[in-house]
């Protein structure tokens, strides 16, 4: 997992738990299909 560049590293230090990371990852149905896309075309070759 990376973190993202726009939050600062002591962020991280005073906040054990941030609110960004989810025990499940939440994304836009969107996203969600192209991911599925990518995914297909990945495990086809």
């Amino acid at each position: 997992m990376t973190l993202p560049l726009s939050l600062p590293e002591f962020a991280w230090e005073h906040e054990p738990e941030p609110v960004e990371v989810l025990p499940e990852p939440v994304v836009c149905e969107e996203c969600f299909q192209l991911a599925q896309k990518n995914s297909e075309t990945f495990t086809a070759r």
